[in-house]
């Protein structure tokens, strides 16, 4: 690899280049986390991990440009773990997706802006990776760090809306008010009728 020359800029230092290479690392990663998403038990897995491979490469690429090289190091490892699925190494398994999906994940929270992910975090991602290359079998996923502020979603506080208005009851039939007397819901003035209707006597919903 050749050295930079002194005195010039570092890609990440170009806010315009930065914002190319991030928009279009994110659009791998969407593409790579839908694919891992889709990966199991679809019918043709190699032909999937295929593009999940050159989307990986793409990432690798872009983040080399960028000088991200935490970020570089896990791209590299998904890469080798994906040409190894993709050469029939081994097949697809689940705590693989799922580790391949966290590498995503990092990834993302890695690239540069507010709230970056330190590039130290990432180091137990590349670790798995690599163990998961070595052939480890059920390879457990690291837990990234929670964002400053963020709250599990079972302790995020919910709040309470308005009761209810009580419905009323169906085709705008009468209720009883304070008086006793049956009130009409159509014109919302009491009705004299009595409480029992008479035999012989017709009742009509919603009129008085």
């Amino acid at each position: 690899m050749h050295a930079e020359l002194p005195g010039m800029p570092a890609w990440g230092e170009d806010p315009e280049l930065l914002a190319t290479f991030r928009a279009e690392v994110e659009e791998r990663l969407a593409s790579m986390q839908q694919g891992l998403l889709a990966l199991e038990g679809h019918p043709s897995p190699r032909q999937v991990v295929a593009g999940l491979f050159r989307d990986a490469h793409t990432v690798k690429g872009s983040a080399r440009m960028l000088g991200l090289d935490a970020v570089l190091r896990v791209a590299h490892t998904m890469e080798d773990l994906l040409g190894a699925l993709r050469d029939g190494r081994f097949v697809v398994r689940r705590d693989l997706v799922d580790l391949l999906l966290a590498a995503c994940d990092g990834i993302a929270r890695a690239l540069p802006g507010d709230g970056a992910l330190p590039a130290e975090q990432l180091a137990p991602l590349v670790d798995a990776l690599t163990r998961a290359v070595a052939g480890e079998h059920a390879v457990a996923v690291p837990a990234l760090p929670v964002p400053p502020g963020a709250l599990p979603v079972a302790h995020v506080p919910v709040q309470a809306g308005p009761e209810p208005e009580p419905a009323g009851p169906p085709g705008g039939a009468r209720t009883r008010c304070g008086s006793g007397q049956r009130r009409c819901t159509t014109c919302s003035t009491p009705s004299e009728r009595p409480t029992s209707v008479p035999a012989g006597w017709s009742r009509r919903p919603g009129r008085c």
